[in-house]
């Protein structure tokens, strides 16, 4: 019976941790997410090209300064990336700049840079 008992008790420690775990960080992205929506004016969308896998847009955006996350508003695709700049005031040129730089995996794994020209949704 004890033999039974250990592995059943420390698979519910298991459970329960990666649990607690996973509600930690949806809270803390959905503040984070609050964070950027609050300031519209310091806000930029941009439409990830279809194909282009948003986590690798994402990571550049985050190794660059600049802090995103996609937009659960847009439907079920989430293409668009919100991203906010370190500063108050964020640079288009700047953020383009970033966007060129990044060197992303394709849905099929190759890698392909950012196209061109890069555009933002009020643009």
């Amino acid at each position: 019976m004890g033999a039974i008992l250990v592995p059943v008790v420390i698979i519910v420690i298991v459970v329960v941790a990666a649990t607690l775990s996973f509600k930690r960080f949806v809270v803390r992205e959905r503040a984070r997410a609050d964070r950027l929506y609050a300031d519209r004016e310091a806000v930029m969308r941009y439409q990830v090209p279809h194909g282009q896998d948003p986590a690798a847009v994402l990571v550049g955006l985050g190794r660059a300064g600049y802090e995103a996350t996609i937009d659960p508003v847009v439907g079920e695709t989430n293409e668009l990336a919100i991203a906010r700049g370190e500063h108050s005031r964020m640079d288009r040129e700047e953020l383009r700049d970033a966007l060129a730089g990044i060197t992303q995996l394709n849905m099929e794994g190759d890698q392909s840079p950012v196209p061109t020209p890069i555009r933002f949704a009020d643009e």
